[in-house]
């Protein structure tokens, strides 16, 4: 009786996340949107990054047909879902996964960290990317990776700022705190 009835809370509780996850990516496609093309040209309507496809859905009107942008062509996409949340989106090729995939813009600056979410139906997964100008992006983690190796790749990755260094030695910037160190990083490690 009781593992019937928790196994009915899991299941809701999963349906519930689920739901959630698809009303956010549904609803992007209904939010106010700016694509901004490689050749200088900006679109403004509607859009839905599809990765998995290696193209955007986009209209001009939310009664349109969509028509399908392909990855290459696009520099970024801005979507806003709200008033105060907009979110950036940066098309980066990944030499990895020999892929152009869609990158939130964290931290922008001499080191930029971005993120890629990743589609999964119980909880929200992501890999996390740090890149220098005129650098191949660097894999660092992903959300559901231990800290230990996060820590290992940013120590790496930062070796040339022995301050910090010693700080995610020490255990200061986690998986949960990369956008911290790499603004430490951009603030006082950068050489003018």
């Amino acid at each position: 009786m009781f593992i019937n009835q928790f196994s009915r809370y899991q299941i809701g509780i999963l349906f519930f996340l689920f739901s959630i996850i698809n009303i956010y990516k549904i609803n992007a496609q209904r939010n106010p949107s700016t694509i901004y093309l490689k050749n200088g040209q900006e679109l403004k309507g509607f859009a839905d990054i599809q990765d998995r496809n290696q193209y955007v859905k986009f209209k001009t009107e939310k009664s349109e047909k969509a028509i399908k942008i392909n990855h290459q062509e696009i520099d970024s996409v801005k979507i806003r879902f709200s008033s105060i949340e907009t979110v950036n989106y940066t098309f980066i090729h990944n030499p990895i996964k020999d892929k152009i995939l869609s990158m939130k813009t964290e931290v922008k600056g001499d080191v930029t960290f971005y993120i890629n979410y990743l589609p999964s139906s119980t909880y929200v997964m992501a890999d996390y990317y740090l890149k220098r100008e005129n650098e191949d992006i660097q894999y660092i983690g992903y959300s559901q990776g231990s800290n230990k190796k996060i820590r290992e790749n940013l120590r790496e990755y930062f070796r040339d700022c022995e301050m910090l260094v010693e700080k995610i030695e020490k255990k200061k910037y986690k998986k949960k705190t990369i956008d911290k160190a790499v603004e430490f990083y951009n603030s006082n490690c950068v050489k003018k």
